[in-house]
This record gives structure tokens, sequence and C-alpha cells, in this order.
């Protein structure tokens, strides 16, 4: 019996040695420090590698236990999530996950590299190729989750370049649908972006959505697919109708007359992804662009697209306001002036809220839109609370 339970101890003694955290800061190369778990790339020319500092962020679970202490990171703890998700680690005294921080995994049909498909066939082929139908589904094995902002670049670019393949019936939409995520998610995640470089990378990120948007022309007349922290929808401008429903709100979109036939391009996303966080803020960030069948822009006079809005509430307002943000951040946000809501918004039960339907703002077409009850703060005015103060850019 003595010598089960000293094998036992001993046992329990190599699992530890095991599971033992990386030394974050011995790791030389970027995707190995990305794929430890417990560490983040803070500089790639030269690679230094250090502990992370944002709980969300963390997929070892040894960083979130609270013995040894030598296995853990600050202020953080383990948390249960869906398996779909990456996230294993929360705030101290935090019981969920925010959608906006939300970390889908990698899949299993892909390099684990953001420079090589899996064919073998190096990125750069790929934005040159005079044949780039030869490599449609070769973009879709990059791994865009362990990708630098250089490499990210670089396959955005391979995407741009393969658009007149990507838009066509030989693709399936869900791939460019992974693809849209990923790229937000690991703009998000890269702590190494300026405010200037992660612009200019959502320029390279919004083409991607529009080649996503186009894709769906020859698709469907009307689809919608909800993703947690981003959420899809798209309508022929014939359908006259266009409705997204989440767990905690719906957006109804509608029409009665159009000067062109196109279409209606509506993705929701997370304020978190930049840094937008306050209790004041009523929904996700709405993206809503409207297009000829040629691709060009629609104004709302050549649509006049009307919302309406309702969530799930946990107070009653005397006042319901909404704002835009440029979908670039080019510059630390100064939200536009409060607009009110031109309706009555009804507090039909106790826990649902329902703005009725009124006009879309004119300039909220093309920008991100968001429903609040009091003016959100200016990037400035953001707490130094990780991750929102790094993700805001301010």
């Amino acid at each position: 019996m003595m010598q089960f339970i000293i094998l036992s101890l001993s046992l329990v003694e190599i699992i530890k040695a095991a599971f033992t955290l990386q030394t974050c800061s011995s790791i030389t190369n970027a995707t190995l420090c990305k794929m430890a778990g417990n560490c983040q790339v803070s500089s790639y020319s030269p690679v230094t590698c250090q502990t992370i500092t944002d709980c969300y962020r963390v997929s070892e679970v040894q960083a979130c236990l609270l013995s040894p202490a030598a296995n853990t990171i600050a202020n953080c703890i383990a948390f249960n999530i869906d398996y779909k998700y990456e996230n294993i680690c929360v705030k101290t005294a935090e019981t969920s996950v925010p959608n906006g921080l939300l970390r889908f995994r990698r899949q299993a049909n892909i390099t684990r590299s953001p420079d090589i498909t899996l064919s073998e066939t190096p990125v750069s082929v790929l934005t040159t190729t005079t044949t780039p139908q030869k490599y449609t589904y070769q973009l879709f094995t990059l791994d865009i989750l362990l990708a630098s902002p250089t490499q990210l670049t670089a396959i955005l670019d391979a995407f741009n370049h393969g658009y007149n393949q990507l838009i066509t019936d030989a693709v399936q939409p869900k791939f460019l649908e992974k693809a849209v995520i990923e790229t937000f998610q690991s703009i998000r995640d890269d702590i190494t972006y300026t405010l200037a470089t992660r612009s200019a990378q959502l320029s390279k990120a919004w083409d991607l959505v529009n080649i996503l948007f186009q894709r769906y022309w020859s698709y469907k007349a009307y689809y919608v697919q909800n993703y947690d922290f981003i959420n899809f929808g798209f309508s022929d401008l014939n359908r006259q109708k266009l409705v997204i429903t989440t767990k905690t709100y719906e957006i109804e979109f509608t029409w009665a007359t159009y000067a062109n036939n196109g279409y209606i391009y509506v993705m929701t996303l997370a304020p978190e992804q930049f840094g937008i966080i306050s209790v004041k803020q009523l929904s996700d960030l709405i993206w809503i662009k409207i297009v000829k069948d040629d691709g060009t822009d629609q104004t709302t006079t050549d649509v006049p697209v009307s919302i309406k809005y309702t969530w799930v509430n946990t107070a009653t307002y005397t006042a319901v306001y909404t704002q835009s943000f440029d979908k670039l951040f080019a510059a630390a946000f100064a939200p536009i002036a409060n607009v009110a809501v031109p309706v009555t918004c009804a507090y039909v039960v106790t826990t649902v809220t329902t703005c009725p339907t009124f006009p879309v703002p004119a300039a909220s077409i093309d920008k991100l839109m968001i429903f609040h009850h009091d003016t959100i703060s200016n990037c400035a005015t953001i707490a130094s609370t990780e991750p929102y103060k790094r993700l805001s850019k301010c």
C-alpha cells in the first residue's frame, strides 16, 4: 500500500512537471510563442516573447490554476466554456467571457503556417500568380490565427488577388466567413498593432468582407449566419426585408422601394473588438452597406431603408440614441454627436425593449452604428483596464 502511495505521488509530480508552463522569454520563434498558450509576441523583429497580459487570450489551463503559484498569470482564473472556443480563463471575479473577446480555435485542416499552404505553396505565389483559380482552396489552408501583421497582410493580398474566383459558385461562403472571423480575431489579439497599422490592416479586412458579400450574390437571395461576435446578413433588394436575430437582440431592416436593383449587406461586430466597452451600449456595432447589382454604392435616398431594433434589457431608459464610428478607426475614436432615435422605444415586457421602425441615418451607411442610452465615452477617457485600453489604441 505504501508503495502504491509513493508511486501515485511520483506520478502526480511527473504530470505537474509535464505541464509546467514554458518560460516565454526563452522562446525565439513567433509561431512557437503563440502556440505556447501562456505567451504573446510583443515584437516580431527581433522576436520578443513574453507572458500574456489578457486573461481571455490564455489557452493553457495551467496558467489559470490557483495552485501552484508558479503556474499562474496574475488575476486570471480557470473558466469552463464551449469547446469550440479557445477561451479557458477569465479575470478574477468575472463569470463569463464577453462575446467580443471569444477566440475561435484553429482548425485541424490547416498547415499551422501563415506562409505555406497545405500543398506547400508559398503565400507569395498566391499574390502574384496569373492563374489564381488553381490555388483557390489552398488560400483557406493558411493559418490566419498564427499570422504576424506582415503575414496577415500577405494573406489578405492573396485573397484580394483571387477575387474573381472567390465570388464564384466554386467557393462555399462558409470558408470566406471563417477567413473574415479569423482576420478580425487576429487583428484584435495581436498586441503589436498601432493605431495606424491596425487601420491599414482593417482596410484590407473590409476588402475581404466585400468579397464575402459579393459571393452571396449567386449563393442565396436571402441569407443570415450567426457567429457570436460577428454575424452576417444579406438580402436581394427585391425581398424588401432582412432580419438578424441573436441571443440578446434582433435587428429588422425593411424598405418599400429601391431606385436600382441590388443588395443590402449587414454585419454586426461586438464593440469590444475596438475597445468600446460601456454599460451605456445597447447593441453591437452594425455595418450596413447598399449596392447596385454592379457593386457600386447606393444611398438611403436610392433605398430608403428603415431599422427596427429589439433587445433584452436590464433597465428602462428615458432616451435611446445612435452613434457612428469610422470602420477603419483611423483616429482614436470620438463618436459622432448623439442622434436620438425619432421614435418612442416601448418596454412591452419586463425584459424586452423595442424601438419601432425608423429611417436608418444616412451618415451611418458603410460605417459602424451603435445603439446606446447615453454618450459613450471618447477613446481618451477609457480606463486603463486591459484589454480595452489596448484594443481602443488610445
